[in-house]
């Protein structure tokens, strides 16, 4: 099953694909929205709108089984990247 990671300053988040709704810009960082109404804010200030758009559109996209979404919410050049086992 496909899966994804969160990854922020020593934590790792991580949950089936299935269960990820979407990733939405705030002003001053994004969402993730999860099924059973679970939402993961992320305030960053200084978060670039080139970056959160890149995260939205990736988290509307499908990838293979076996394979993982890595949103890293430290790096705002490449902040997601697909990981295939």
């Amino acid at each position: 099953m496909a899966k994804v990671r969160i990854l922020k300053k020593g934590m790792k988040i991580e949950i089936e694909k299935d269960n990820l709704i979407g990733v939405e810009e705030t002003s001053d960082g994004v969402v993730f929205n999860l099924k059973n109404n679970v939402h993961i804010y992320n305030t960053d200030g200084g978060m670039p709108v080139a970056t959160k758009q890149m995260m939205q559109i990736a988290s509307d996209r499908d990838i293979p089984e076996n394979s993982v979404m890595e949103f890293n919410l430290m790096d705002h050049t490449k902040p997601v990247q697909i990981i295939v086992d």
